[in-house]
């Protein structure tokens, strides 16, 4: 079985790389691929050792091993991927609610200019949603300069 990675791990194994160089390479590459880099070298362990002089309980013990470790490596690919996921959705949600805050006080600011609903009960939001704004300093005074004055 040749990869990308035959060559380096062919110098591994006949010690014209030495493990700390070998181990600086193997963080360099991509995550997903380095369990598939465990498995070609015990691959090309078996091939090469005599079996008589390999422990069948070490193999096992080192397929377990590389399992384990690509199962690890897909657990924290799939977190990062569902945060990312719950990050736009919270970016979305923000949108949605930064839009609908908008909505809600252009029609209260129509309102009030056209002379429609209960003014006073508009004024009284508008002063609630100002103190908010304020509060979270998020308060622009232009966004409101049509109704400031009538306050």
């Amino acid at each position: 079985m040749k990869t990308k990675y035959s060559a380096k791990i062919r110098q591994l194994l006949e010690g014209k790389l030495d493990e700390e160089d070998f181990k600086t390479w193997l963080q360099e590459q991509p995550l997903l691929d380095q369990a598939e880099i465990f498995r070609e070298i015990k691959a090309t362990v078996e091939a090469e050792v005599p079996s008589e002089l390999l422990e069948e309980s070490e193999i096992s013990t080192l397929d377990e091993s590389i399992d384990a470790f690509e199962e690890q490596i897909l657990e924290v690919k799939l977190n990062q991927e569902l945060d990312a996921l719950k990050d736009k959705e919270i970016e979305k949600k923000k949108e949605e609610l930064a839009d609908a805050y908008e909505t809600l006080r252009a029609s209260i600011i129509a309102s009030i200019n056209e002379g429609n609903g209960d003014a006073e009960g508009n004024k009284t939001l508008i002063r609630q949603m100002i103190a908010n704004e304020k509060k979270f300093n998020i308060y622009y005074p232009e966004k409101w300069k049509d109704v400031l004055g009538m306050l």
